[in-house]
This record gives structure tokens, sequence and C-alpha cells, in this order.
């Protein structure tokens, strides 16, 4: 060192003593409060008997809940054994609004289909059911996107404390905030090297620095950190001060969210509380203060354990663990340690969430409230629906190129919606590819076009009992599918079908089943479109509505979210339930802020849904969506494709007795996809499904009273007979046809083209006496036949 540097580090330790001198009299600073994220939460997942343990995502499940998995030995809490014929795990107690577990040992024991046949606490005790604690599936973070959970500073282990001590500050409890002997060193250090090469920052000063300045690494920086460190230690204990920095210091990245304090980072690369963390793993987080990515041990294992044995080195020489401690915990490894899961972080459902709570609680700031925010998202459904998304558009613009468009064009987007039809709970919200490109949700804010996908409401208009008790048609109805011209007063408007194609006389299940366009136009018609509207409204579509005859065909707009809870009304049995983003939000102090509970109400009578529910059964049979069964899917399951015009928007939405998920699939601008909902939404949809409830499905639809079957003849619409064949269907009790089909020999030439609304009587006028004399002969000959079937059953 030169003379004239030696000079200048005399004259700076001088010129920082007197500063000393000067301003410890100065008045004391306060730490802000320290900002703690709003935390939003799954709901709890209930794990049950015959559950599959692949399909349920039980074991993905519990590593995101950071169950540490161990070879041998009882398990405690937090921990889990998995074998070939059990599940052995210690839950870790937990308390919601909603559900709540008390720690305890249950045994999971699995079958040969790897099914759950039984769960068992301690003692052989039988179990019905077991319930996990909820997941983490979003937070309000602000402008700062950190995570950070405070504890109290004896809630730490006494090691990781001294760990931090002995490598950061080891004369913490000696200062006043700024130690000359490491200044100086620093100094002499800066000064050789002509930069800001070391800081000799004392812990006070990291803490000054992390809550009130930046990073930027220079002499006037360092000044103000200095003065400010002497002022908040006049205005806090050194226990607070600690406490404070074990809260606060930056510990590495999870995403685009800092990971903030020993808490966090014990959570973040070990899945434990701070409190649970090892000697071992107390050393290694120490370690990571100077470096979070130099010495992460997900990047740079080698480095970590490097860094981590250097801090137990010191534990050692300063006398703060003996020998053998330090031995056994450098034999711990630390390459397979494994990195942190891919969580179930849904921003497209918090966007969602802080508009509902910013509406419910104007007065709160949602950022700065420390609320806890519990919701019926499920985390696996979540994660389930971001893949099928993410997969299915890769699938798609890999098979069809021409939807990859120019750069600086917007790319082809899709929107998933997961609802539960009995609470209206948010099970998976998927608003776009990507939110970091934009945040704008497509499942909740775009208003498109719903096509095909209405006619279900339009077949629930005309199935279910008007006025006089009666339905105006039913599943077996027969429709004319030809074209036909109507003036109205925009012009003359003509429904195609899509496909170019005409089928003439159809029944109305197979106008569902099939991509027919005109049947449901002349059955609005004949309804009145304002029936249509009455029951769109009845099921819960609030947007705006028109009674034209375009509008059986979806000639409106509304959002994918809207669409689903319509549909809700088909999974639940008619019952029209409001949709539900959060069922709690409770405070710091564990004050209720706000609920939502479960809204209901019966719409329309389970028999005259099952009919509109049996026809979208057959959609996924025989219809427009028989290639979902391609996804390995086998199970129960109703739904819709719909293609709007120019193939604009391409839907699928489909439900089961457990779950309505609706899927859209186009482009923001409305350019043409040029692809069907049963080519672009449905592959989608049956990736999803599969994964939600694997390939043999849940409970099946069931069938309520006030139903009754008949064999039918599809093309007439009449009861099946001899010569005449036909299919089961479903009827509302008193509605099946009583009139018998003739073979094509008794039929008159008025029986080619049946009309649905003519009476009965009317049509029976059109009989000559020979052919009245031949139905008689039918009707013997059909008894004879149901006689003859009775015997064989």
């Amino acid at each position: 060192m030169t003379r004239q540097q030696r000079s200048l580090a005399v004259l700076t330790v001088l010129l920082v003593a007197a500063l000393v001198a000067v301003l410890s009299a100065l008045t004391p600073v306060k730490l802000p409060e320290l900002a703690v994220p709003s935390r939003i939460y799954s709901r709890a997942h209930r794990i049950a008997v015959g559950q599959s343990v692949k399909t349920s995502g039980l074991v993905e499940r519990l590593d995101r809940l950071s169950y540490r998995e161990i070879a041998r030995g009882e398990p405690r809490p937090g921990e889990v054994r998995l074998l070939r014929d059990r599940i052995i795990l210690n839950r870790r107690p937990f308390r919601t609004p909603l559900a709540a577990g008390s720690e305890g040992r249950a045994e999971l024991h699995v079958d040969q289909e790897g099914r759950i046949s039984s769960i068992r606490a301690v003692g052989g005790r039988r179990l019905p059911s077991l319930l996990l604690e909820p997941e983490l599936v979003g937070a309000f973070h602000g402008q700062l996107r950190e995570d950070r959970h405070l504890l109290e500073l004896e809630d730490f282990p006494v090691y990781l404390i001294d760990a931090v001590l002995m490598i950061e500050d080891r004369r913490f409890f000696e200062h006043a905030g700024i130690d000359l002997r490491r200044l100086v060193g620093a100094l002499i250090a800066d000064l050789r090297a002509m930069a800001i090469v070391q800081g000799g920052s004392t812990l006070t000063q990291q803490l000054v620095k992390n809550v009130f300045l930046d990073d930027q690494r220079t002499i006037a920086r360092k000044l103000r950190e200095a003065w400010l460190a002497l002022r908040v230690e006049r205005g806090h204990t050194k226990d607070e001060i600690l406490e404070a920095y074990l809260n606060t210091i930056y510990m590495g990245q999870r995403g685009s969210v800092s990971v903030r304090g020993m808490e966090a980072a014990g959570l973040h690369y070990f899945g434990k509380h701070a409190g649970e963390l090892s000697l071992a793993e107390a050393a290694l987080l120490a370690g990571l203060i100077r470096g979070p990515g130099l010495y992460s041990p997900f990047t740079h294992p080698e480095k970590a354990r490097e860094r981590r044995d250097q801090v137990l080195d010191i534990l050692l020489e300063t006398e703060r663990i003996s020998q053998e401690q330090r031995d056994r915990a450098v034999a711990q490894p630390v390459g397979n340690l494994k990195r942190a899961p891919e969580s179930a972080w849904a921003p497209y459902f918090v966007a969602l969430l802080r508009r509902e709570l910013e509406r419910d609680l104007p007065d709160l700031d949602l950022d700065e409230a420390r609320l806890d925010v519990y919701t019926g998202l499920d985390a696996s459904l979540q994660l389930l629906a971001e893949r099928a998304v993410r997969d299915g558009l890769a699938r798609l613009e890999a098979d069809f190129p021409h939807l990859l468009r120019e750069e600086g064009e917007p790319a082809v987007q899709a929107a998933l919606v997961a609802l539960d039809p009995h609470t209206g709970d948010v099970l998976a919200h998927v608003g776009g590819r990507d939110w970091g490109q934009s945040q704008f949700d497509r499942v909740s804010q775009a208003q498109r076009q719903p096509g095909s996908v209405f006619k279900p409401v339009v077949a629930l208009a005309a199935l279910s009992r008007g006025p006089d008790g009666t339905p105006a048609f039913t599943l077996a109805s027969v429709v004319e599918d030809e074209p036909f011209e109507l003036e109205t007063p925009d012009g003359i408007w003509s429904p195609a079908n899509y496909d170019g194609e005409f089928r003439g006389w159809t029944s109305l299940r197979r106008a569902l089943e099939t991509p027919s366009n005109v049947p449901m136009p002349r059955i609005g018609l004949e309804l009145g479109p304002q029936r249509v509207v009455a029951t769109a409204r009845r099921m819960g579509v609030s947007g705006r509505l028109v009674a034209v005859p375009s509008l059986a065909l979806g000639a409106f707009e509304t959002s994918p979210l809207e669409i689903a809870r319509t549909y809700g009304v088909l999974a639940s049995g008619g019952l029209r339930v409001e949709t539900r983003p959060f069922t709690r939000v409770i405070d710091i102090d564990g004050r209720e802020l706000a609920e939502r509970t479960v809204v209901s109400e019966r719409v329309f009578d389970p028999a005259e849904i099952r009919l509109v529910t049996s026809a979208l059964e057959g959609v996924v049979e025989r219809g427009t969506g028989r290639g979902l069964r391609m996804f390995g899917y086998e199970g129960p399951v109703a739904g819709k494709t719909g293609t709007t015009n120019d193939f604009r928007d391409a839907w699928f939405v489909g439900y089961t007795p457990e779950l309505v998920a609706a899927v859209w699939v186009g482009f923001d601008d409305g350019h043409s996809l040029d692809l069907t909902g049963a080519s672009a939404a449905l592959p989608i949809f049956g990736r999803f499904l599969t994964g939600a409830l694997g390939k043999d499905g849940g409970a099946p639809f069931e069938t309520p009273e006030g139903v009754e079957f008949a064999e039918v003849n599809e093309r007439t619409g009449l009861r099946a007979g001899f010569g005449c064949w036909g299919e089961r269907e479903i009827f509302l009790d008193g509605t099946a046809p009583r009139e018998r089909c003739r073979p094509g020999w008794f039929r008159s030439p008025l029986r080619d083209k049946p009309d649905p609304g003519e009476p009965t009587t009317r049509r029976q006028r059109g009989r000559l006496p020979w052919q009245r004399v031949l139905d008689s002969v039918g009707d013997v000959l059909d008894e004879v036949t149901r006689d003859a079937g009775r015997k064989r059953r």
C-alpha cells in the first residue's frame, strides 16, 4: 500500500469515528413494518378409499406440500414412506376455516390396480378419508414480488442463529451498528483494488440496505448505510434487529418471486420450516447469504457443499458445535437435494380473485393487509389444466402449421376453466397460454360467440315442461334438416350446416349429436325465441340476449366462465349455483373479513336435465365429440363441441357429476382458426379430463324419478314395432309415443314426412280402412314379439 493510500485510510477512519460521535446523538430510526404478501390457498385435499393414487396425483401433491420421503423407520410429522402396497405418512397439523387435521400417522393400503383399499390410523382404526393441508396457489405481492414468512426470534433454531452470526457478524452484540475493525479491513482491500470489493458491513448495515436502500456499490451509499445503521441501533434492541434480519435477508429466487428470510428459504430449499432444519441444512442456508445464485444447492451442489462445510468449520472453531456434530453434518449429502416441485401457481385466477376482493373489500389494501384467502381451487387440477393448455396448443401448432403467424402477430390462444357444479368453486382457471406475455384473462374477460355449445340450452327449452305442463318436444321428435330462408330486419337469413350436408328428417337427439345447424333454429322458431332467452336466463346467462332466430346457434357473445356456469346447471341436475372464487378471507388477527357461501337455486326438474345429459352423452359416444374416447377416457361424460362462423372460435364444454369444464381456442383478433371445436378444443379437454379423473372416470350420471324409457324408431319418432326397429330412448313420464310405426309396406305416404307438432289424431285421419286393418295386425304381432321377449328374459 502506498503512503497516499495509507493516509487516505487513516483519514477515512478518523472521519467515520467523528461521524459516529456526531450521529450518536441523533434521533433513533424505527424499522418499517415488514411487508408480508397476502396468501391464497387451495382447497384441502381429501384422500378417500377407492381413489386412484396415480390419477389423484397424491405422490406429487405430497411432494408439493414438502412431505419428505424416507426409506426406513417411522415417519415424523411431514414425512412419508412409499412402499409397493402401502403409503405411510405422518400428517402435519393444520386448521383452516373449512377444514382441519391433527398430527398423526396414517397408513394407506394400495391394491394391485393402484387404488386405495383402506386407510388406517394409529392402532389400526379404519378411516373413511383423510385430509391434507391446503396448498399455496398465489399471493398478492404488490410491486415487490417477495415471499416472506415472519417468525419470532425464539422460533429459529439456535444453531441457525449461531451460523448466521459467526459468518456475517461475530461482534454483532458488541458494536453499535458499525464494526470499525471490519470497516478498516474492508477499506484497505477496497483501496488496494481501487474498487468496492469487500463490504465490511455489519448485520445491522445489511438490514438497513435491505429495508431502506438499493444495491448500488458506491461510497455515498455506504456512508448513508452507516448513518442509518447507527440510528436503527438506537431505535431497536439487538434481538429486534436480529429477528428482522432473519426475516428479510435475500435467499434466492423462485421464478419471478424473491425468497426472503430463513423461514421462506427453508421451505424453498428443503421443504421444511425453519424450526425443523438440521444443523447441516442451517449451515447451508447461512452460507447462501453471501451469494444465493453462486451457492444454490439446485444448480451448484458442489459449491453449496464446500460453502456449507466452511460454515460448519467456523462453528467448530468458535466452539458453537462439537467435533462429533460437525462430522455428522459434513457427512450429510447435498447433491441429491431435489429442486422444489412445480407449484400450482394460478396467476389468471389470482387476478380474478383480486378483482372480486377489490369489489367486496374496497377499503382494504390487498398488498399490505396480510390476508389469508381460502379458495376452492384444486391445486392438482390447476396444474393439469395448465399442462393441457400448454401441450394442446403446442400440438395444434405442430399439426396445423397455418396457426403459426408472423412474428409480432398474436399467437393462437386457449382458455380452460373448471367448476365444481355443486358448490360453484373454481377448480382450475387458465386464462391464456402465457401470463408473462399477456395478462388478458380469456376465461372471464373475453367475450366470444359460443356457437353450437349453446344448442343444449335450446334443447332444454324444448324438452322442459311448458306452462301447460307438457314439453313441446321429446328427444325422439323429428325435425326437418333442410335449407330454409327467413326474412329479418337485417335481410334474408338462411342458416346452413358447416359441412354443407343436409340430412332430411332427423330426431332432436341426432340434431345435437351431429354438426347440423338447421334443426335448432327451426325448434327455436316453433318454441318462440323468447322462451329460449328465458331458459338461458334461468341457467345463468347474464349477457345481452336478443330474441332472434340466430340466437339458437349462439349468435351472441359471452365468456367461457359463463358458459361453464351454464353447463353447471346440467351437471348439478338442475341447480343454478353462483360461482365462488373464494370461501373465506381472514386477516392477520384471525378476523373473518369476507365469506362466500354456497348459493344455489333449483331452476329445472332433474328429469328434464337428464334428457339433455343423455343427448350430450350421445355426442361423445356417436357424435362430434366421439374423439374424446381416443384419449383413453372410458368413464361417464357429457359434452358438446362448438364452432362459430368462419371458424373463429373453437369450443368444447363437458361435464361429469364431479366437475364441468369449458375450453375455448382462438385468436384474440378474431382471425380464423380454420378448425372445428372437435379438432382444436376437444383434445385439450380430453387431456384435462383424463388426467383429472383417470381413464375410468368417476361416478355415473344418476337417473332421477320422473322419466320413462321406450324403444323408438328414429326416422318416424314413433314407438318401434314389428318390422320397424328402434333404439331405447328416454322421456319424461307420460311423454313417450304411444303410436307404433309400421314397416314401409304398412305405412301410408303421409308418414314419410311426419310433423312433430301435428297431433296423432290428425295423422291418423290419413289412414285408409285397409291400412287400419293392417295396423291392427301389426299390433297383434307386436304383442307376440313382446311376449316372446319377456319369456326369453
